[in-house]
């Protein structure tokens, strides 16, 4: 049943920590599993770039996993034969990445937002654990912070990836390659239906200090 297999946008860290939560102690790190991913990625690569991106939300779960997937090929404990494997998590505010959700599913969808909270939590609580065991500084970045100065954020990627930060560079790739505009306040919509000065679909409040009274004090202590 697919309310208790919890698969699927918005459910998928719900699954048992098994399915889920990959580590470095994943059977499944071969080298011929290796294979099988750098041919999947690989179609959507330009493989003559010195850094190659891949970004799916899943990842927050299987860091551990891909990084010692990426060095499978090292010599003993020694990562230097592999790639130089290194993470950024972006993360947005619990009840902004809540709204978001059901914006893109539709709010009659399946996923309630006590569902949506729980998934939050936890894909949270997996980050913060793995995170200890990564490499090269992984980096944690909130969407708010970016959206603020995009120009400083994005430099401050660049220096950390390695590639080049200077102005003339970051203003193309802003003001050029992006093609999309980045609000300085990308939460104004959600945060005007949360509180209630929406003129339309305000949420009702009752389902708002039901959401603010299980969640608010348990992210503030396990996620701060």
């Amino acid at each position: 049943h697919y309310e208790n297999q919890m698969l699927g946008v918005g459910r998928y860290a719900l699954q048992d920590e098994k399915k889920v939560h990959l580590t470095e102690s994943d059977p499944r790190i071969t080298r011929d599993n290796l294979v099988k991913i750098l041919n999947r990625f690989g179609q959507y690569w330009n493989l003559t770039q010195p850094v190659l991106i891949e970004k799916s939300p899943p990842t927050m779960t299987m860091s551990r996993f891909l990084q010692a997937m990426y060095h499978v090929n090292d010599n003993d404990d020694e990562k230097t034969d592999g790639p130089k494997v290194k993470f950024v998590f972006i993360t947005r505010h619990p009840i902004a990445n809540m709204m978001a959700h059901e914006n893109m599913v539709g709010k009659h969808s399946h996923l309630t937002y006590d569902v949506l909270m729980r998934k939050y939590i936890q894909m949270h609580r997996y980050l913060l654990e793995d995170v200890k065991h990564l490499d090269n500084d992984p980096l944690i970045l909130k969407l708010e912070d970016f959206a603020i100065d995009p120009a400083a954020n994005l430099a401050k990627i660049y220096n950390w990836i390695g590639i080049d930060a200077n102005d003339a560079t970051i203003k193309e790739v802003l003001d050029e390659r992006l093609g999309t505009k980045i609000w300085a306040d990308p939460n104004k919509k959600y945060r005007a239906r949360w509180c209630g000065k929406a003129e339309k679909d305000n949420m009702s409040v009752h389902k708002r200090k039901s959401i603010e009274s299980k969640y608010q004090t348990l992210i503030k202590d396990d996620l701060a």
